[in-house]
């Protein structure tokens, strides 16, 4: 299972995959940490939940997705 990223915020060629395993969490732990579900599809995440991503994983949140 992945989490992508489409449209406004792209990720920057999954550095926060970098970072989740820096923090040692599974895409489930990270997932349920920030209050999300796992998906396969295309996902435009709000800024909220980019927010809370960069927080979990404590990276920039501009290390992290890039905002058109």
């Amino acid at each position: 299972m992945n989490i992508c990223f489409t449209a406004a915020a792209k990720p920057r060629s999954k550095p926060w995959l970098k970072y989740r395993q820096i923090k040692g969490f599974t895409q489930e732990q990270l997932a349920e940490k920030v209050g999300v579900r796992l998906e396969k599809a295309p996902y435009n995440p709000s800024l909220k939940l980019a927010i809370d991503l960069s927080r979990a994983v404590e990276a920039p949140i501009e290390e992290l997705f890039v905002f058109d």
